[in-house]
């Protein structure tokens, strides 16, 4: 048997666009997440099961900065009434510079609204799970 070597990817210089911006500056995770729904039917005698797997719906995590500030921030641009329900293109670059061997993964996300305040003596962030229009799609770049 061969052994696989690893190599984990580590988030410190990405890539994230959504639209024509990038937004890596705002955000402090970006994960993509299935969500797979698992099908069963159970009959009346204990041999009649079958199990199986529904398709995977695909949602978009993010966590970042309450940028109130910023012309075109990423918390404004969220939470504009113009783009709320819109599909918008994403590419998420793990490690930036890499060309050949870090996967690019593009998503159309559907915009949905984040928080605005927080707890005194904090800084104001914001997570939120936007929809995937299907699932990433992942190329070498």
């Amino acid at each position: 048997m061969v052994q696989i070597a690893v190599a984990p990817i580590v988030l410190r210089d990405t890539d994230m666009k959504i639209g024509a911006d990038n937004y890596e500056l705002h955000l402090s995770r970006v994960r993509f997440e299935p969500q797979s729904p698992q099908l069963t039917w159970k009959g009346l005698s204990p041999s009649a099961i079958f199990v199986d797997q529904g398709t995977p719906l695909w949602t978009a995590s993010l966590a970042g900065a309450q940028d109130l500030h910023t012309t075109n921030g990423l918390a404004q641009y969220l939470n504009d009434p113009a783009n709320l329900g819109q599909q918008k293109v994403a590419v998420f670059k793990p490690k930036k510079g890499t060309v050949g061997t870090m996967p690019t993964y593009t998503a159309t996300l559907v915009i949905a609204p984040v928080p605005i305040g927080g707890d005194v003596d904090t800084i104001g962030t914001f997570e939120v799970t936007l929809g995937v229009i299907g699932a990433p799609v992942r190329t070498l770049t």
